[in-house]
């Protein structure tokens, strides 16, 4: 199965989040297939991994309602059944699962990391006759200190699922869920969503992990599966489990066209509930539909057929009735989000959804790359309240009201020196000491309003500042021309004209001494001009490139 990422992506200086990019998890798929792309493969135990992603995500609950975002990763591992052997003890399993289990969060570094998912479906994929409270809760209990380990600020959960149709699985997974709850070391638990039949015990599950402290989110949602009933008895084990998966029994698969109306109205009941009853995301299970819509006969996401027009349609950057109704419940619900680039180069990435990017109308994915010490621009909107700069000096962590705080991938919280602030921009300095890997970034400004983004930060991230400031064209240079009695000239490199930098060129001359380049940082903020900056960054003592010229250079 092909797994796509569906995310929310600020185009640059475009001041509302209003488009759907996708991006296929192209690692993910290689990983699946057993060789991950330039690392060393995982165990020959590790679990199967799903990444749940194509969620909305709101505030915390007990926050004020209607702010949620798009995008968060999280993993939920599976186990394929015979992978371990036919008929393994739970024993077994928890080996090989507490092994890869950090393994996962090592590599990874999830924002959450999904323990325990439906545990019943988890019994019959594993063979066993059955599995108990205690087991689970034992191996959630052994789980939790190996993730945190390897990952320190991962949060936990563990979760069920409800379903009218099979009412002695729904028991177990009701007992299983109310011993979750009373985890301490969990910080969220999951449910499934599928039925309108279920609320009630829905209810039951929200009161109870808010009464203990926990978040709650809708793991999997998505239309009715179109069943028979009563199910043949026939699809069950003896011990009660399904031998099928409901997409393989549906009478009409879930990804057909005339379910596309119903796809909408329910996506958009699942958001109203979720926001309502103060859950965390809501995951939307089959994303398939969101880029094409299947017929008769070629209508599950396992078909070849479907499939291959899904791929298609993602590869041309298509979206559906149904895609484009979650990217409006996106923007209807949408937590104000930040995207940072490197100050220096604005570098960008393609993606799936971005084939051809470039152009203002099809915005690039971010690079948000970052190293320790770097300049860092952030945009998105309402992310200050006027526009402010800092002085040469000194960089406060509140300029004009608004402040950023990074916290990474050891879970170590930093406030952050900012260099300048406006509505839709922040530039700020990635403090030294910053742990390399994932780190979260929130930017509050003077009245409150909280943006959300994500860096990943790596010990080093060159870039060559630009003199239109936007990571294009001419670089933000400066020749120094070094005469015979070591005096120096010094002179731009590019000049301007109504707002666009252009090569300047360079005379090499003849007399004795010799020329260099010097790649200085272009400016920090939209209004700040070039040689305040270049002195700004010698008192920061920040990097620059220094190139000589030999007079051979001439012509």
């Amino acid at each position: 199965m092909l797994d796509v990422s569906l995310r929310n992506d600020e185009p640059i200086r475009v001041a509302k989040w209003d488009r759907v990019q996708i991006q296929l998890e192209h690692r993910e798929i290689r990983e699946r297939r057993g060789t991950p792309s330039g690392t060393e493969p995982l165990q020959q135990s590790t679990m199967i991994q799903h990444l749940h992603c194509s969620r909305l995500q709101p505030e915390r609950f007990g926050q004020p309602r209607g702010a949620w975002t798009l995008f968060q990763h999280d993993r939920l591992p599976e186990v394929t059944p015979g992978e371990l052997g036919q008929h393994p003890a739970f024993d077994t399993f928890q080996t090989a699962a507490l092994e890869s289990y950090a393994q996962l969060a090592a590599r990874y570094q999830p924002e959450n990391f999904v323990i325990i998912h439906e545990p019943t479906t988890a019994t019959a994929s594993l063979g066993l006759p059955t599995t108990t409270v205690e087991q689970w809760h034992d191996f959630i209990t052994a789980a939790v200190p190996l993730i945190k380990a390897a990952s320190p600020h991962t949060r936990l959960g563990a979760g069920a699922f409800q379903n009218g149709v099979l009412p002695e699985l729904s028991a177990q997974e009701n007992t299983f869920f109310q011993d979750f709850a009373t985890i301490p070391a969990l910080d969220f638990l999951t449910m499934d969503l599928y039925n309108d039949d279920t609320f009630p015990v829905y209810q039951q599950w929200i009161a109870l992990a808010h009464a203990n402290g926990k978040g709650i989110y809708i793991e999997e949602t998505g239309e009715p599966k179109y069943l028979p009933v009563p199910l043949p008895t026939t699809l069950f084990s003896a011990n009660g489990y399904l031998t099928e998966s409901l997409d393989s029994i549906s009478v009409i698969g879930a990804a057909n066209a005339d379910f596309a109306p119903l796809d909408a109205s329910w996506l958009e009941a699942m958001a109203d509930f979720a926001s309502a009853n103060g859950l965390e995301a809501l995951t939307t299970f089959e994303t398939e539909p969101f880029f094409a819509l299947g017929t008769t006969g070629h209508d599950t996401e396992t078909d070849p057929v479907y499939v291959s027009a899904v791929s298609a349609a993602v590869a041309k950057g298509q979206l559906t009735s149904t895609g484009k109704a979650y990217a409006a419940i996106a923007a209807q619900y949408g937590i104000k989000t930040a995207v940072s680039f490197s100050n220096a180069s604005y570098a960008t990435l393609p993606g799936a959804y971005t084939v051809n990017c470039g152009q203002a109308t099809s915005p690039c994915n971010a690079n948000s790359t970052v190293a320790p010490d770097s300049l860092v621009s952030a945009f998105g909107t309402d992310l200050g309240t006027e526009q402010a700069t800092a002085g040469s000096s000194t960089y406060l962590t509140t300029l004009g009201g608004t402040s950023v705080t990074l916290v990474d991938s050891s879970n170590t919280s930093y406030a952050v020196p900012l260099v300048y602030v406006g509505p839709g921009q922040v530039n700020y300095m990635v403090p030294p000491g910053v742990q390399t890997g994932p780190a979260s970034l929130t930017i509050t400004s003077g009245e409150g309003t909280a943006s959300q983004g994500v860096v990943l930060v790596a010990t080093v991230a060159p870039g060559i500042y630009s003199a239109n400031a936007n990571g294009q064209g001419v670089a933000a240079g400066l020749v120094v021309t070094q005469h015979a009695d070591q005096s120096q000239t010094i002179t731009l490199a590019y000049t301007c004209d109504s707002g666009e930098c252009s090569p300047q060129p360079i005379n090499l001359g003849s007399a004795p001494g010799f020329r260099s380049m010097r790649w200085a940082p272009a400016a920090l903020s939209p209004s700040t001009k070039f040689n305040r900056l270049v002195n700004d960054a010698c008192a920061r003592t920040l990097p620059s490139a220094n190139i000589r010229l030999p007079l051979i250079t001439i012509g």
